[in-house]
């Protein structure tokens, strides 16, 4: 995804890959999300427009060179590093939720 006021900046998005059904999800998500955050440096997670799921992205500024395929994987690993780690948290808080 480019943006029409900057062309050199690129977005790999991977939208709505977690639901968030009830507030406490969304709490969760929250601090799952600040989790992200400090683990995984170029990964953004943010919630949808309507606030019921997760967006994960990476974006980097392109500056005319082509994106290989070597720094397109690391790209797109990094965004699924971010989406595990989130996972991983938002599983940890529910057992937390679950056993107070």
């Amino acid at each position: 995804m480019f943006n029409k006021q900057d062309s050199s900046y690129v977005r790999i998005l991977l939208p709505d890959f977690f639901a968030l059904d009830l507030d406490e999800d969304k709490i969760n998500a929250l601090v799952a999300m600040n989790h992200v955050a400090c683990l995984c440096k170029m990964a953004k997670l943010n919630l949808n427009d309507a606030q019921n799921n997760i967006i994960a992205s990476i974006e980097y500024l392109d500056h005319g060179s082509s994106v290989n395929v070597q720094i397109m994987d690391r790209y797109l690993n990094m965004l699924i590093n971010a989406v595990k780690e989130f996972l991983k948290k938002m599983h940890a808080l529910k057992k937390e939720d679950e056993a107070s």
